[in-house]
């Protein structure tokens, strides 16, 4: 475990996803039927070690409450001029940190969902110190959460759970379970944030923690569906 730790310094970590992300190039998708989003995969170096940042989300918001996320959300063509925009915007104003301490190093596929979201999954990290701190937004946020990115590294750390999506198709949900030391409570993080995880360890370490059977619903496959239930119906703005 020592040698792994001194492996993680974020200098490393800089370099290894500036580098690895420049060899395969993210793909970019459009939809008409799905709402376009970003999140931030966002790394942190405290207490000697590499953290990445989720948030569960609040019970006063109206949709997804209680569940594990990235900070960021959903474009809004008022704000926003581009999608990294809407992943730093979004940051800030959920966890407080001022944007000028947050550098893009890149970008992940764009992942489609049977929820009707379309997300750009940007990777970034955080220059803190010491006298920082995070001024949480407790209307979109119940608690920060920083998982230890050599929490990540390891073998066998996804659950793999048969899930019905739309048509009956039966599809493998990946989901695993952190438990923050801070406050003794349990975190359970599933679907789409677990599968941008995934790919976050495989593009970036070579960690491939998915089984064969693994497959989400391609672009074309979730277009297809939301143009049929959309039918007659607006569009997603």
């Amino acid at each position: 475990m020592k040698e792994r730790k001194n492996v993680l310094n974020k200098k490393v970590i800089i370099k290894k996803i500036t580098q690895n992300l420049k060899i395969d190039p993210p793909d970019e998708f459009e939809s008409p039927y799905l709402k376009k989003s970003a999140i931030l995969i966002l790394l942190v170096e405290k207490d000697s070690q590499l953290k990445i940042i989720m948030t569960s989300r609040s019970s006063k918001l109206n949709n997804h409450t209680g569940e594990m996320s990235f900070p960021g959300g959903k474009f809004d063509v008022y704000l926003d001029y581009d999608l990294k925009h809407t992943a730093i915007r979004e940051t800030v104003e959920e966890i407080g940190i001022e944007k000028n301490k947050i550098s893009i190093l890149g970008r992940l596929n764009d992942l489609p969902t049977i929820t009707g979201y379309l997300i750009r999954p940007f990777i970034g990290i955080l220059d803190w110190n010491d006298s920082d701190n995070f001024a949480i937004n407790h209307q979109e946020v119940a608690h920060l959460v920083e998982i230890p990115l050599n929490y990540l590294l390891r073998k066998n750390l996804f659950t793999e759970t048969p899930m019905k999506i739309f048509e009956g198709t039966t599809i493998p949900l990946l989901s695993f379970d952190f438990k923050d030391p801070n406050i003794n409570k349990i975190f359970h993080i599933w679907g789409a944030s677990a599968h941008i995880l995934a790919e976050f360890l495989k593009k970036i370490f070579e960690i491939d923690n998915i089984s064969n059977k693994y497959k989400r619903p391609n672009i074309s496959e979730i277009n297809d569906y939301f143009k049929k239930k959309l039918k007659g119906k607006n569009l997603p703005h």
